[in-house]
């Protein structure tokens, strides 16, 4: 019996939908309000999409404005504040370079050439070692290893010199032989 019972059921709800089906389909044809569609060749630009957006959405565009002018700005303030080191810093930071104790130089045949300001917040500390036996073996070993030799002639991290570079600087060393450039990298503070 219980069979029974749920297949009238069903059998009432499908003579429903097609009822109700019907009804729509004779309000559509009486000039009732059809839903719009979008022809394809009258769609509506991007622009014309992003001005109804903002038309229609006032607040919600107004605070998506806001939060992308305060993005940009929190961003180009950032970027300024770490391409831009002070004058007083560099110049410390240069006379801290310049003094040859400030410098671990690892034996008498490595000796400082120049150390010269640099365009963009960068300080160049030019080595040149003169050995011939620690030049060869300089350039048996790896890139890597390099890097860690050359880090052998950075400057001592004084005051002056992590200043500098915690504000955007940069404290190049660059390993010379006499004829070539062995290596060369930035300091790590």
């Amino acid at each position: 019996m219980k069979a029974a019972s749920i297949h009238n059921l069903l059998r009432q709800v499908k003579t429903e939908r097609i009822y109700l089906a019907g009804m729509r389909i004779s309000r559509l044809n009486a000039g009732g309000n059809p839903k719009r569609t979008v022809k394809p060749d009258r769609q509506l630009s991007k622009t014309r999409l992003l001005i109804h957006a903002i038309g229609t959405r006032p607040v919600r565009s107004a605070l998506l404005g806001l939060l992308l002018v305060g993005l940009f700005v929190s961003v180009a303030m950032i970027v300024w504040r770490y391409e831009r080191v002070e004058p007083a810093r560099y110049n410390l930071a240069l006379e801290s370079a310049l003094k040859r104790g400030s410098l671990n130089l690892p034996n008498a045949a490595w000796k400082v050439t120049s150390v010269t300001k640099g365009g963009g917040n960068n300080i160049y500390i030019h080595v040149e070692v003169s050995d011939s036996r620690q030049v060869s073996k300089i350039k048996g070993v790896s890139r890597m290893d390099r890097l860690q030799i050359m880090k052998l002639a950075c400057p001592a991290p004084s005051s002056p010199i992590t200043d500098f570079v915690r504000a955007g600087g940069k404290v190049w060393v660059n390993l010379k032989s006499q004829n070539e450039t062995l290596t060369s990298g930035t300091c790590k503070y």
